[in-house]
């Protein structure tokens, strides 16, 4: 098990500082602290939501922030608590039934060349070929200046990096830092190290990335080694890509490869038996455009990848898509766009592969006002058909996909009607399911405007069929209403309360199956 990020008595110590901080923000609304409005920002929210079904359930979620200046040193700490009365983590901090727990914080610190983040930050220099996202709890600094036409900046961090893998979250502890610079606006460049490590996982990554403005083009390099301490084994993967003006538009060509022993804390890139590599070109830009502000524009496509590469194992996988895409816009704010994209993935067994498919996907999409009496209604459409055919199991699977949606006023209330339909058939699994769904959001002044108030309702019907029958199998019907009122004059508060209700039907004679229903009460203060 992973240990805790915060020790108990660190989320003591953040929770009751910024019960500190929650005070002392009523008394920065004093006359003598609106004195300083042009220094300091401060406020934050605090949302509180109620529960109940079979049980009451509780929980608060409370962000703060100031920001200032004082003398050349800008200053900013934010932080965000949570407390419930069910999913505790066993280190919070109980006051009664509710357990507090810091989910959020950060200090930093910025003078005119150097910064300092400490809590939860970012990591601004890691590219995907390092992190798989650059989340970091711990801190972050950097230290940037120019001289005789070159700018740089030198960045360090080290903390503990959460990464996501499916439903697996792993922590690891990681160092680094980067060294950056620009000469002048033709040519740049940046190396990277990066170390990281839990248990039984150790590795360390460096690499540079180069990036150059020749005549039109814009090129960009980059290539990061790794080494896998445990076992001893080095890789590396290195990427290209260019931008050139070409035919009145753009043209995009990039490549990329990555050797099997490569090994990053990003698994989406690490390398695979025998090396994997990808290559892909596209091309975008204006076919038409008139002095009325019509124009149509045109996209296209096409990537190659595949693994083993050097022929080390026993079989090469490859996929190989194609994408184009038209859009047409009017002067008048019209849209409508249409897509198709081919999809096929094989490999190479013999006598004959084991694995072979195609994906198909068409859609087109609206958008347009419509002058209905004296106001307008912005429509959007949607459709999207799409089919994934197994040529060595012989199925084929596909899904339609239609939505409408449609938002105007009415003298003071405003409305959004949204209406969807999908039909998925599975030869795999050997079912047909349609599901429907229509919503509802109105909202309007109040009490002479002093409140907003308003409602969403959402329905929805599901039906799954054996393929071929005519007659369903079960039948899910659900309805969700939410009413909610805000005070209008300034939104300092927020108010609302919802129901659910959910009814299912199952079998051949449609028995009753199931019932859901659930009560939540919300409000939200921001101060």
């Amino acid at each position: 098990m992973e240990e805790p990020r915060y020790s108990a008595k660190s989320r003591v110590l953040v929770a009751v500082c910024i019960s500190v901080a929650i005070v002392l923000s009523f008394f920065l609304l004093s006359g003598e602290a609106r004195a300083h409005e042009g220094q300091w920002k401060y406020g934050g929210s605090s949302a509180f939501k109620v529960y109940w079904q079979n049980a009451l359930r509780i929980d608060n979620s409370t962000s703060l922030y100031i920001f200032g200046t004082t003398g050349p040193l800008r200053v900013g700490v934010q932080a965000k608590v949570l407390a419930a009365n069910w999913g505790i983590p066993g280190e919070a901090l109980m006051l009664g039934p509710l357990g507090e727990w810091t989910e959020r914080w950060s200090v930093s610190l910025q003078a005119p060349t150097a910064s300092l983040q400490l809590g939860d930050v970012y990591i601004p220099t890691m590219s995907g070929l390092y992190l798989a996202g650059r989340s970091l709890h711990g801190g972050v600094g950097s230290v940037w200046g120019s001289a005789g036409g070159v700018s740089g900046t030198v960045t360090g961090f080290c903390g503990t990096n959460a990464v996501s893998s499916g439903f697996t979250v792993n922590s690891y502890q990681v160092s680094g830092g980067s060294a950056e610079a620009s000469f002048g606006r033709k040519i740049g460049l940046s190396l990277r190290g990066l170390s990281g490590e839990r248990d039984g996982f150790d590795v360390d990554l460096v690499g540079a990335r180069i990036w150059a403005a020749l005549g039109n083009a814009d090129i960009t390099g980059e290539l990061v080694g790794s080494r896998n301490n445990p076992v001893g084994e080095s890789g590396y993967t290195a990427l290209a890509g260019a931008r050139v003006p070409a035919c009145g538009g753009v043209l995009s060509l990039s490549g990329k490869y990555a050797s099997d022993e490569f090994v990053s804390l990003n698994p989406a890139v690490s390398g695979s038996k025998g090396g994997n590599a990808e290559t892909s070109i596209s091309w975008s830009g204006d076919v038409l455009r008139s002095s009325a502000g019509h124009a149509m524009r045109f996209a296209v496509t096409g990537t190659l990848a595949a693994d083993n590469m050097d022929g080390s194992a026993p079989v090469q996988n490859v996929e190989r898509s194609a994408e184009s895409q038209v859009t047409l816009v009017s002067g008048r704010g019209q849209l409508i766009e249409g897509k198709y994209t081919v999809l096929h993935w094989e490999s190479d067994e013999e006598p004959a592969p084991n694995y072979m498919k195609t994906k198909h996907v068409a859609s087109i999409e609206s958008a347009f006002p419509v002058k209905m009496g004296p106001g307008t209604v912005d429509v959007g459409t949607r459709a999207i058909h799409s089919v994934v055919i197994d040529h060595v199991g012989r199925f084929r699977d596909a899904l339609d996909l239609l939505s409408m949606s449609g938002a105007g006023s009415i003298g003071e209330t405003e409305y959004v009607v949204k209406a969807g339909w999908s039909r998925s058939v599975r030869d795999t699994a050997g079912y047909e399911k349609r599901d429907l769904e229509v919503s509802l959001s109105l909202s309007r002044p109040i009490a002479a405007g002093l409140f907003i108030g308003g409602l969403n309702a959402t329905a929805y019907d599901s039906r799954a069929f054996g393929v071929g029958d005519a007659e369903p199998e079960s039948v899910k019907d659900a309805l969700k209403v939410r009413v909610w009122l805000r005070y209008a004059s300034k939104p300092w508060m927020e108010a609302a309360i919802g129901a659910n209700a959910t009814r299912a039907w199952k079998g051949p004679e449609m028995a009753p199956h199931d019932l859901d229903c659930f009560i939540q009460g919300e409000l939200k203060v921001r101060f």
